[in-house]
């Protein structure tokens, strides 16, 4: 036995054990990707076949969800797929509870900032409604946009123009500006 065969064993158990789990980590990776674009594939023509967006357009959401709901199915294959291969490293724990802080630092601010944009204008909403600032189909002039009022929603009003530009104010800009009515 020569001075280099531990040596040798060292870097053999050493690499052997290294590369086995990069092989196995980077599997994970290649079956996930492929298996998350398949899965969000088939849950984008499953609620497009079951004509998803028109139900939850009868229930009052305007928005699209399919392509969102789609996209979400995706993104958990993806990062499972890599909470797999960082578990082959023992990394799995302190990079997901990171992830965790972070995810909850960037809902919390956007929530934050949602909020307060949303109530000063939904009160606005309340005072235009109640005291009959203005009325959908009424012509009105606010600051420097005059038009049609086609709809007033809790947070932005509606208003088409003569040219047929559709503009949206937001409600605190109308109860904070002098409103004009004009004559049809």
């Amino acid at each position: 036995m020569t001075l280099s065969e531990p040596i040798m064993d060292f870097y053999r158990i050493l690499l052997g054990g290294f590369v086995s789990k990069l092989i196995v980590a980077l599997l994970f990776l290649f079956i996930g990707l492929i298996f998350g674009k398949i899965l969000g594939r088939a849950v984008h023509k499953l609620l497009s076949e079951l004509d998803f967006d028109s139900h939850i357009e009868k229930l009052g959401f305007k928005q699209k969800l399919t392509a969102t709901i789609s996209t979400w199915v995706s993104f958990l294959i993806y990062f499972l797929s890599v909470y797999f291969a960082l578990m082959q490293f023992g990394l799995a724990g302190p990079v997901f509870y990171t992830l965790i802080v972070l995810f909850l630092i960037i809902f919390a601010v956007s929530a934050m900032l949602t909020v307060k944009e949303f109530f000063p204008n939904f009160f606005s909403f309340i005072h235009i409604k109640f005291n009959h600032v203005i009325s959908v189909g009424e012509l009105v002039k606010i600051e420097n946009v005059e038009g049609k009022v086609e709809h007033i929603g809790f947070t932005k009003t509606k208003i088409k123009t003569r040219k047929g530009d559709t503009i949206f104010l937001n409600n605190m800009t109308i109860s904070k500006s002098p409103v004009k009515k004009l004559k049809k």
